[in-house]
């Protein structure tokens, strides 16, 4: 049954449609590569196309051992790309680099435009620098090292012949290191094309002179240079955290002792051979290069491993400097309580998608049809029923039905790729793919959790299809969370059973692989479930970014975690319940909150002793929202009651300038039957939280929230099964008769 759920989804409207397969079914990830990117290590991208395509047996294999050990002896990790047999490799064994090597071996020469063939039809290839740009890419790899990159061919501006490498680079954000183009195209019409493109060119040296692959200097320049490799990797990084779509071209000069003026002038002559008898197309390169290397007697292909090895050597300082960066800029941050984590895998998000942590939870409810439970060894005749919770997925899963995603313009159908991580004998049920009706509202929240390598793990992944789960770390040595209530047939709970060691490893290291993720969020929302060490990691990291947190208490005693130390002064938003907000106000004043009648309070107490607490709270917190149960919700800020909720980058302050509060009421179609309430509040938070995405006014935000969790409670599941997004419009919410009540404060 399994195997056929995997290329299907409802939408929204409950119809079945097809999604195709993940890039992860059709990658093969070395599992030293695999590892490295894991751990936050530089790692090297290296094409294949040289070893299958671009030089002679044995040259070919003795230049590829080569470059794969400079590589290493640069404290670098290899990653040479390519396809072998229908499956596309990141990294590749020694055996298997001789085998594609080989002469007696059929290997295609493998763009953009090959790759589905390529792996349709299980064909092997060597991958160009455009189709190993992509499998870099998407596997998570930063820095690409080649020899020199294609361009437009002499003449292209009437026969329109311009390498796929060009486009790209303009469309795929890696650091591409290469010796230039090669000086058989047309440089300058290339450089052209590039800025067209929006490829920022580079060149690596005191000067900005444009390399032509054997020689220093090709009569052009680059915009800009670069001197060392810690210049190299601010510009790298600086590119990719500004969500910059195209790439980077780090042009690196051959060596002086290698340059080669004869190699030159042999080009041109075979240029005008090639021209004369007439050679097209992808065959061009190898017969130029097997030209110039007959008429060079083979100084062209010594010059040519020289700029390949040299080319590695940088690339690879390049990477390392990157990734030191990275582990500085994230985990050493300028804050006395944050210690400095072991580096792991930065994972690049271009959009600026909400980032949601927390746990993710299989649930379980087992209920009898006897009033009374059977105990000693006895079995209850009853149902068992199963559904997914975790204040963290509880809050991306509303989201996402929602469409949260701000009201930039931009449209995303798909949601980003898994990492290669090794996810284990389970990883095939990991969908990643949205409906049409979910990529028409737009980008969901990135969910940050961790679940074990189970069946639960699978379950989880199948239900999970419409939310973006590639932040969900599968931990081999663990078991997924989950929880079993036991009910009696009156519904009242027995007991429970809850399994929820994995939360524990939920771990800052584990968190800061998303770290340019929360860099680019517009909030953050925080799941009191994962360990106190960790709520204060992501809160200080949320504060140094200026990124907006907001966190969920989720019970009385994890609503303290933040408040153990200072951590709780960089929280944007707040939303505990009265109970929760009881306690925090002890922590933070050292007080005892005031008497009120412990039985049977009035709202308006209620709402007095609400307003009490938060008062010193908002000395730094720019929004409290305490829910008040079958009372709706009291909303206190220290602003205009009508300013729009703050989200983006900088505004995780707000400076203040009064306090106010609300009292919103439960959503008025209260004539329905309560069924559940497991997940009213995490809808609530969701429902809130789209409508500030939105740039909403507060009262319809508030409101959305309020809908969100009367529809949870309407539900036996934590989160319905489906939200009708129209229910959620503003004028939808504006139409209903909804009364609020400002409270003194």
């Amino acid at each position: 049954m399994f195997r056929h759920l995997r290329f299907l989804q409802t939408c929204r409207h409950g119809t079945w449609q097809p999604v195709t397969r993940r890039f992860s079914d059709l990658i093969k990830v070395l599992p030293e590569v695999r590892n490295a990117l894991a751990n936050g290590e530089p790692v090297v991208a290296l094409e294949s196309t040289v070893i299958t395509h671009g030089m002679p047996h044995p040259h070919n294999i003795r230049t590829a051992q080569r470059v794969v050990q400079i590589v290493r002896e640069h404290r670098a990790t290899p990653a040479t790309i390519a396809i072998i047999n229908g499956k596309l490799r990141i990294g590749l064994t020694e055996d298997e680099l001789e085998w594609l090597a080989s002469t007696e071996n059929p290997v295609l020469k493998t763009s953009r435009r090959d790759l589905s063939m390529v792996v349709s039809k299980g064909w092997s290839g060597g991958t160009t620098v455009a189709a190993t740009m992509i499998a870099a890419y998407k596997a998570g790899i930063s820095v690409f090292v080649t020899g020199g990159i294609g361009g437009v061919h002499r003449g292209g501006h009437s026969s329109l012949d311009v390498s796929a490498d060009l486009t790209e680079l303009g469309r795929t954000p890696i650091a591409v290191v290469s010796a230039g183009v090669k000086s058989i195209l047309d440089i300058g019409r290339t450089l052209e094309y590039l800025e067209t493109q929006g490829v920022s060119v580079l060149t690596y040296g005191h000067t900005t002179d444009f390399p032509a692959f054997f020689t220093q200097k090709s009569g052009f320049h680059s915009p800009y240079n670069i001197t060392t490799p810690e210049e190299a990797a601010e510009v790298i990084d600086n590119h990719f955290s500004l969500g910059l779509d195209s790439g980077l071209l780090i042009a690196v000069p051959i060596p002086e002792q290698h340059s080669a003026q004869k190699v030159e002038d042999a080009i041109q002559r075979a240029v005008e051979q090639a021209r004369e008898e007439g050679v097209r197309g992808d065959k061009v390169t190898p017969y130029i290069l097997g030209k110039v290397d007959k008429l060079t007697q083979g100084k062209s292909l010594a010059a040519n491993i020289a700029l390949m090895e040299n080319n590695a050597a940088v690339g690879s300082q390049l990477a390392w400097a990157l990734s030191h960066r990275r582990r500085k800029h994230y985990h050493n941050l300028p804050t006395s309580n944050l210690q400095a984590k072991t580096p792991q895998a930065d994972v690049l998000i271009k959009s600026n998608k909400p980032v949601v942590v927390g746990a993710s939870v299989v649930d379980f409810v087992a209920k009898t049809k006897d009033p009374e439970v059977k105990l000693g060894g006895m079995t209850n005749p009853g149902t068992l029923t199963q559904s997914f919770g975790g204040v963290g997925r509880n809050v991306a899963d509303c989201m996402s039905q929602l469409g949260a995603m701000p009201n930039t313009g931009s449209k995303l159908s798909v949601l980003p790729q898994l990492k290669a991580q090794g996810r284990g004998k389970y990883a095939d049920f990991q969908c990643v793919l949205v409906s049409d009706c979910m990529s028409q509202l737009g980008a969901m929240p990135l969910l940050v959790s961790a679940v074990g390598n189970d069946p639960h793990a699978a379950s989880f992944y199948i239900y999970s299809t419409h939310m973006d789960v590639s932040g969900v770390s599968q931990l081999e040595d663990q078991r997924t969370a989950t929880y079993c209530a036991v009910l009696n047939g009156d519904g009242e709970l027995v007991l429970g059973v809850g399994d929820m060691d994995i939360n524990n490893r939920i771990s800052p290291d584990l968190v800061s692989k998303f770290a340019s993720a929360i860099e680019l969020a517009p909030f953050v929302c925080v799941d009191g479930n994962i360990p106190e060490e960790t709520v204060r990691y992501i809160l200080k990291l949320c504060h140094y970014l200026q990124v907006p947190a907001w966190y969920e208490p989720t019970c009385v005693v994890k609503s303290s975690k933040p408040f153990e130390s200072d951590a709780w002064k960089n929280i944007t938003y707040l939303s505990p319940n009265l109970t929760e907000l009881r306690m925090i106000y002890r922590m933070v004043t050292g007080h005892e909150e005031p008497v009120v009648p412990e039985e049977d309070p009035t709202l308006s107490q209620r709402l007095q002793e609400a307003v009490f607490l938060v008062r010193p709270l908002l000395e730094y917190l720019h929004c409290v929202v305490v829910t008040l149960s079958r009372d709706g919700v009291l909303v206190c800020r220290n602003t205009e009651q009508q300013s729009s909720f703050p989200v983006g980058k900088g505004n995780n302050t707000v400076k203040k300038t009064m306090l106010t509060a609300v009292h919103y009421p439960v959503f008025p179609k209260t004539e329905q039957q309560v069924v559940n309430v497991s997940g009213a509040g995490d809808c609530f938070s969701a429902g809130m939280m789209h409508g500030m995405l939105q740039g909403l006014p507060p009262d319809v935000c508030v409101k959305q929230g309020l809908l969100a969790a009367y529809n949870s409670t309407q539900t036996h599941s934590a989160v319905p099964a489906s939200l009708d997004c129209a229910d959620f419009s503003e004028e939808n919410i504006k139409k209903l008769h909804w009364p609020t009540y400002s409270i003194p404060i």
